[in-house]
C-alpha cells in the first residue's frame, strides 16, 4: 500500500523527508552544515552503487528498483535541514554594533495609541559590522507620522535579543518573530528616530498602498465593526479587529471567514472565470488561464501571501495547467506540490497555524470526501456541504483546541448556514474596496456591506452563546495533538483498502490518545502561585480548586478580563474557571488556610510576598521594619538600593520583576551579586512558579 501510494503521489518522497529535515534542523541542529553535506553525500554515493548494481542485468534492475527511494530520501532529507539552516536570521555581535549609528529602511509601520512599531530592514552601521539582510522590530514611545513603508530611519544602535516571556502555555513571542526573521528589537523615544529618505522597493510600494487604502476604508461611511470585517476580508489584515469579535467567530466555527483563504480565494477566481468567458469563444483559451492566474497572483502579493491563499492559487494553477494541456488533474500530488513549493520559499511556515490548519483541512477533504455517495441528486449538494463541512471540523479538531485552546461543536451546522451567502459579502467587499480607491464612497453599498455584516456577527453570537456550540478552556498536549492525526491517518488507510489492522491500530491509537489526554489533565497542579512575566506590570497569580486570583500591586487599572485574554492557554491548562482581580486589604478562605493582600504585603500559597515599588519608595514602609519575607518582588518604579531593602526587611530573595528597564536591572543585579543576596531576574529566566 505505501508503494502505491508513492507511485499515485510521488511529490510526497521529497516533501516527507524534506519537512523532517526541517524539524530536525530547528530542533536539534546548531548551524553547521557538517550533517547535511554529509547526509548529501551518503545519498549521492548511494544512489551511484544503487546505480551501478542495476545495470548489471534485467532482473537486478528490476529488484533495485524500490531501492532508490532510500537515496531520494536521505537527499531530501539534507536537504531539508540545509534550507532550514540557511533561512535562519542572521546573528550579529551586538557588543560590537550597540552604540553605533544605523541605517534602516522600514518595511511596516504601525501606529498604536501611545507608541509605534516598525519592522525595519537595517542597511549598514557606522561600526564595522555587517548589518544588511538582518530585520528587526523597533517600537517607540510616541508617533512620527512622516514615517511610511519605504523611509530610511536613523536611530543610535541598542539592539536587544527578543526573548519570550518564559511565562507557563503562553505564546512564545521570540519563536513567533523568530519565524517572520526577526530575532532583535530595541524601543526608544519617537524623537530619538531620524528620517534620513525614501528608498521604495516593490513590496515597500505594495505597503504604502494598502495602508493608503486602510485609512479610506476607516474613513468611510461603514460603521467600525463592518470597517475592521472588510480591511481582514480583502486585504487579510486583522489588526483592527476587536476580541470579542474574533472570540465569537471562533467559537461558533467561522473563524477562517476573517482571515484570506482557499475559500476566498476559489469565489475570486470563479468571478475572473466568469468575467473572462468571452475569451473562451475567441479561441484564446491560454490567455484566458494566464489572465485568471495572473490576477490571483497579484491579489496574493497585494494581501500579504498567507500561506492558505498561496497553497490555494498554487492548487488552482495546477487546474488551470491541466485543462489547458487537457490532461489529468491530480489535487492531492497537487496540493503537496504546493505545500512544497511554500515550505521551499519559506520553511518557517511549517511551524505556523495558518499552514498546518490550511493544509490538513484540505488534505482531509481530499482523502475522505470521495467516499461519500448519495443516490439523490437533489440531496447531493446539501450532504457535500454538510459533509465537508463535518470533515473540515474533525480535521482542525485538534488543531484548534492545541492552538486556541476552543473546540467548536457546531462548525459544520454554522459553514452550512454561511458559506451559501459568503459569496455575496465577499464580492460585496471587494467591490467597495475597489470603489473606495478610486475615491468613491457608496453609501449604499456601504449599508448593505454593514446590514450583511450585522446579521453575520449576530448568528455567530448566537451560536457563541449556545452553551452546546462550542468546549472553551481545552488544553492537549503534544501528545495527544500527535496521537490524534495518527489515528485519522490509520481510518484514512481503514477507508481506502478496508484493512482492518488499520482499523484495529486506529481504535488503539484512540485509547492511548484518551489515556494520555486523562494523564495531562490529572497532572495539572490544582494550587499554587506564580510571578509571571510581563513588560508593563508584576502580576502574582494564585489559583487553587478551579479558581484564581490575581494580585498586580503596581498596576491600578489591572483586568482580570485582559489577564484572560492574554494567559488564555495558562488558565486552560490549570482549568481555571474564574479569574478575580484581589487589592487593598484582602482575605479569602481557600481549603488549606486564609490566604490574604494587605497593601504591598500578601500571603499566598504559603509564602511571604513583599512588593516593592508602588507608587512610593522604601521609605514609605519603614513601619515594617524586621518583617520576615520570603519573596520581595522590585518592579521598575523602585529607584532605591538592595542594601536599602534589606536594612529595613528580613528577605529571603529578591524578584526583579520582567519590566524593569535594562539599566535599572543591570544595577540591582551587580548589587544582589555584591552582597550576596539569592536573586530571580524574572525577565532573563522566565516566571516564578510555585506548586
Amino acid at each position: 500500500m505505501l508503494q502505491a501510494a508513492l507511485q499515485k503521489v510521488p511529490v510526497i518522497r521529497i516533501l516527507i523527508p524534506f519537512i523532517i529535515g526541517i524539524i530536525i534542523a530547528s530542533y536539534c541542529l546548531s548551524g553547521s552544515f557538517v550533517v547535511p553535506l554529509s547526509l548529501f553525500v551518503a545519498a549521492v554515493v548511494s544512489y551511484l552503487a544503487i546505480f551501478l548494481m542495476a545495470r548489471r542485468s534485467v532482473e537486478a534492475s528490476v529488484k533495485m528498483r524500490s531501492f532508490y527511494y532510500i537515496p531520494i530520501f536521505v537527499m531530501a532529507l539534507s536537504l531539508g535541514m540545509a534550507h532550514q539552516i540557511l533561512s535562519r536570521p542572521k546573528e550579529i555581535p551586538l557588543s560590537a554594533l550597540n552604540g553605533s549609528n544605523l541605517l534602516g529602511r522600514v518595511q511596516q509601520v504601525r501606529f498604536r495609541d501611545s507608541s509605534q512599531e516598525m519592522m525595519v530592514a537595517l542597511l549598514r552601521s557606522s561600526a564595522d559590522v555587517p548589518v544588511m539582510g538582518t530585520k528587526a522590530l523597533i517600537t517607540t514611545r510616541g508617533h512620527n507620522y512622516d514615517i511610511q513603508a519605504g523611509t530610511l530611519i536613523g536611530i543610535k544602535a541598542d539592539l536587544r535579543l527578543i526573548r519570550g516571556t518564559g511565562n507557563p502555555c503562553d505564546f512564545d513571542f521570540s519563536w513567533y518573530m523568530r519565524n517572520e526573521g526577526i530575532i532583535y528589537s530595541q524601543h526608544l523615544p519617537a524623537s530619538f528616530v531620524s528620517i534620513c529618505g525614501i528608498s521604495h522597493t516593490p513590496f515597500t510600494r505594495i505597503e504604502n498602498f494598502r495602508e493608503s487604502l486602510r485609512h479610506k476604508i476607516l474613513n468611510s461611511s461603514l460603521s467600525p465593526q463592518s470597517q475592521s470585517f472588510v480591511i481582514a476580508l480583502v486585504l487579510g489584515d486583522r489588526f483592527f479587529l476587536d476580541r470579542g469579535t474574533v472570540n465569537a467567530f471562533s467559537a461558533s466555527g467561522i473563524a477562517h471567514l476573517l482571515a484570506l483563504s482557499g475559500l476566498h480565494i476559489g469565489i475570486i477566481a470563479f468571478l475572473l472565470w466568469f468575467i473572462l468567458l468571452p475569451l473562451e469563444y475567441m479561441n484564446l483559451r491560454w490567455l484566458r488561464y494566464l489572465l485568471s492566474f495572473g490576477v490571483l497572483i497579484a491579489f496574493d502579493v497585494f494581501s500579504g501571501m498567507s500561506p492558505s491563499v498561496v497553497r490555494a492559487t498554487i492548487l488552482l494553477g495546477f487546474v488551470f495547467l491541466s485543462f489547458a494541456l487537457r490532461r489529468r488533474y491530480a489535487p492531492f500530488n497537487a496540493l503537496l506540490s504546493a505545500a512544497l513549493l511554500i515550505l521551499v520559499f519559506s520553511p518557517s511556515a511549517l511551524f505556523t497555524a495558518g499552514f498546518q490548519l490550511s493544509f490538513l483541512t484540505v488534505a482531509s477533504i481530499l482523502v475522505f470526501s470521495p467516499h461519500i455517495r448519495l443516490k439523490s441528486r437533489a440531496l447531493s449538494y446539501l450532504l457535500t456541504l454538510v459533509a465537508t463541512s463535518f470533515i473540515a471540523m474533525v480535521s482542525t479538531l485538534m488543531l484548534t483546541a492545541y492552538y486556541f485552546h476552543t473546540v467548536p461543536l457546531l462548525s459544520f451546522l454554522t459553514n452550512v448556514l454561511v458559506i451559501p451567502l459568503f459569496p455575496v459579502i465577499l464580492l460585496a467587499s471587494v467591490l467597495f474596496v475597489i470603489l473606495i480607491a478610486m475615491g468613491t464612497d457608496w453609501y449604499m453599498l456601504a449599508s448593505a456591506l454593514n446590514w450583511m455584516y450585522d446579521a453575520l456577527a449576530h448568528a455567530s453570537g448566537l451560536v457563541a452563546e449556545a452553551s452546546v456550540s462550542h468546549i472553551s478552556g481545552v488544553s492537549v498536549s503534544l501528545a495527544v495533538l500527535l496521537l490524534y492525526y495518527l489515528m485519522l491517518a490509520l481510518f484514512a488507510v481503514w477507508i481506502a483498502g478496508r484493512s482492518w489492522k488499520a482499523l484495529l491500530a486506529a481504535v488503539s491509537c484512540l485509547f492511548v490518545m484518551l489515556g494520555s489526554w486523562y494523564y495531562y489533565n490529572v497532572s495539572a497542579p490544582s494550587r499554587g502561585v506564580m510571578v509571571l512575566n510581563s513588560y508593563n506590570s508584576t502580576p502574582v497569580f494564585y489559583f487553587q480548586n478551579g479558581k484564581g486570583y490575581l494580585w498586580v500591586n503596581d498596576d491600578d487599572e489591572a483586568s482580570a478580563d485582559e489577564f484572560v485574554g492574554v494567559h488564555t492557554g495558562l488558565l486552560s491548562r490549570l482549568r481555571i474557571d474564574s479569574v478575580e482581580v484581589i487589592s487593598g486589604d484582602s482575605l479569602f478562605m481557600i481549603n488549606r488556610g486564609a490566604e490574604f493582600v494587605s497593601g504591598n504585603y500578601a500571603y499566598l500559597g504559603g509564602i511571604r510576598f513583599l512588593s516593592v515599588g508602588n507608587k512610593s519608595e522604601l521609605k514609605n514602609l519603614g513601619t515594617q521594619t524586621g518583617l520576615d519575607v520570603d519573596v520581595a518582588i522590585i518592579s521598575k518604579r523602585y529607584h532605591g538600593s538592595i542594601q536599602a531593602l534589606l536594612s529595613q526587611f528580613h528577605v529571603s530573595e529578591i524578584l526583579l520583576s520582567g519590566d524593569i528597564y535594562d539599566d535599572d536591572l543591570n544595577r540591582l543585579v551587580a548589587q544582589c551579586d555584591s552582597l550576596g543576596v539569592h536573586f530571580f531576574p524574572i525577565a532573563q529566566r522566565g516566571a516564578f512558579v510555585s506548586y
